[in-house]
């Protein structure tokens, strides 16, 4: 097929916090991003309003909200059961705008783009699951299944770092930022290769390290995070701008590479912000409102949940640490097992009204035990199920942060209220949005008094909503800042600048204020 127009690059930087990014450009930090906003425009994207921690890489992916592609984080509930699974790449109810590209004679490379999985039918080279932040794939993926080692010897020597919540020392924390600025130059180095293999018509990889160094270091860096240390060495505090560092000087490596009539795209899904989570309370709280209803015998679905009810006795007195610590070095299928058997045998669901779904470390995520959708669903659909979801956002409206009597919930979204599509019912009925001022070690409520968590280890950091987009090259405007843009609209915008028509089925809309006329 013939185009008009040169290769569309696409090069994403996974968790590029958006104000950081303008801060720093305008700081001089970064000169290529900076010299990249000033050839091309620059936009903000709304992402998924601050909802599903891990919907906004599908959604770009896909140009279509989460009510269409369903994947909204790493567990997921089975709707129809009470079984959690455990969601891979192929999660995904809507494969990526890149599926348009099959059958036109347009040559593809992708590599590390995440929460994705090779498409059969392409004409190119896909790689998968390589340097993503934690893939999501059993084993790296290739196609085809020989892909040049120039590509994949760097990337075998990406090493995936552990996220600890509390880090055993600093030494460790060392080696891990050391681990992750190589992991820039082995990403680097595959691109480069990978760009070098062919003249492609569409090309999408994406740097990982910066979503890592995001969750272990941001805490350092910001002196007005509530994890703080103000006497962490400076290479731990600027730790997280080293790894922009490296990046911006790989992105303008690679993009010197780009011939001069192509059209470049940097880009990223959200950021990074401190976290202020009180998931861990969450279920105690439903049950101290009347919501969730514990069984009167906690009976055990599978073999997993028999044996922990045999030995919760004796795992008791083994010292907290320890047991995590045990817990880390199990399998992911037994956790699944033993979720599944404690949401299916520890609550009454004769009296059960909602209940928590399996939620990241970020919102807390709610879900009636609606009639006709839960296998014993006792709330009716219709005036019925409103008036819960009424009751229910009063009652945690009412939550305290007990350490300083400020409001603890932010607000409580109705998921209908902001989403529709074929799989709006995969979703959680609610999202609780937590207060953004200080940690929530106990909470209060007129109705139950207190409950209070003070060993829990809270993860430093959670994603931000909005991502961001610099872009330039052939047919793409200069000096503009787009306001109102998705990320959902880089589907059907990127279609746009291939030449390809827009499915009817894509959510998201052309940006036309970034392309020139």
């Amino acid at each position: 097929m013939n185009r008009p127009g040169g290769p569309i690059v696409v090069i994403g930087v996974d968790a590029l916090d958006v104000d950081l990014l303008k801060r720093w450009m305008d700081e001089g930090r970064l000169p290529v991003l900076s010299a990249l906003r000033d050839q091309g425009s620059f936009a903000r994207l709304e992402s998924t309003l601050d909802l599903f921690g891990d919907a906004p890489w599908p959604s770009l992916n896909a140009g279509v909200s989460p009510a269409h592609h369903a994947f909204i984080n790493h567990l997921q509930l089975q709707r129809g059961t009470l079984n959690i699974e455990r969601t891979d790449a192929r999660h995904a109810r809507v494969l990526p705008f890149w599926q348009y590209l099959r059958k036109t004679g347009l040559r593809v490379a992708t590599m590390d783009v995440p929460k994705t999985f090779p498409i059969e039918g392409l004409d190119g080279i896909q790689l998968c699951g390589w340097g993503e932040h934690y893939p999501l794939l059993r084993s790296p993926a290739s196609v085809p299944a020989n892909a040049p080692s120039a590509v994949t010897d760097p990337l075998r020597a990406f090493v995936h770092p552990p996220e600890l919540t509390n880090p055993p020392s600093r030494e460790w924390e060392r080696e891990t930022r050391e681990t992750l600025i190589s992991g820039v130059e082995c990403q680097r180095a595959a691109m480069a290769a990978l760009m070098d293999e062919a003249p492609w018509d569409f090309f999408f990889s994406v740097f990982s390290s910066f979503h890592y160094v995001g969750h272990q270091f941001l805490h350092h860096m910001d002196p007005q995070h509530w994890a703080h240390e103000k006497d962490a060495p400076s290479e731990l505090r600027e730790a997280v701008l080293d790894v922009a560092s490296c990046t911006d000087a790989a992105l303008g490596d690679l993009l010197d590479r780009v011939p001069e009539d192509a059209t470049w795209f940097i880009v990223s899904v959200h950021g990074f912000e401190p976290n202020f989570s009180a998931n861990n309370l969450m279920e105690e709280v439903l049950q101290a409102l009347g919501y969730l209803v514990p069984a009167e015998k906690k009976e055990a679905s599978n073999s997993i949940g028999r044996l922990l009810n045999a030995t919760s006795a004796l795992r008791n007195l083994i010292p907290q640490s320890i047991r995590d610590m045990i817990n880390s070095r199990l399998p992911e299928g037994l956790h699944d097992q033993a979720d599944s058997s404690a949401l299916e045998g520890h609550w009454d669901w004769t009296r059960t009204r909602a209940f928590m779904v399996p939620s990241d470390h970020f919102q807390a995520l709610l879900s009636l035990n609606l009639a006709g959708r839960e296998p014993r669903g006792i709330v009716e659909p219709g005036e019925a199920s409103e008036a819960l979801i009424a009751e229910i956002r009063k009652d945690l409206m009412e939550l305290e942060n007990a350490d300083t009597g400020a409001p603890a919930v932010a607000s409580v979204v109705t998921t209908a209220d902001i989403y529709a599509g074929p799989n709006l019912q995969d979703l959680p009925d609610l999202v609780v949005q937590w207060a953004k001022d200080r940690p929530i070690r106990a909470l209060t409520h007129p109705r139950f008094g207190t409950i209070r968590d003070d060993e829990y280890a809270l993860r430093k950091t959670q994603h931000t909503p909005d991502g961001l987009l610099i872009a330039g090259g052939r047919g793409i405007a200069k000096g503009r800042t787009i306001e109102g843009g998705r990320t959902i609209d880089f589907a059907p915008t990127i279609l746009r600048l291939l030449g390809r028509p827009i499915p009817d089925e894509l959510e998201g809309r052309v940006l036309e204020d970034l392309l020139s006329t």
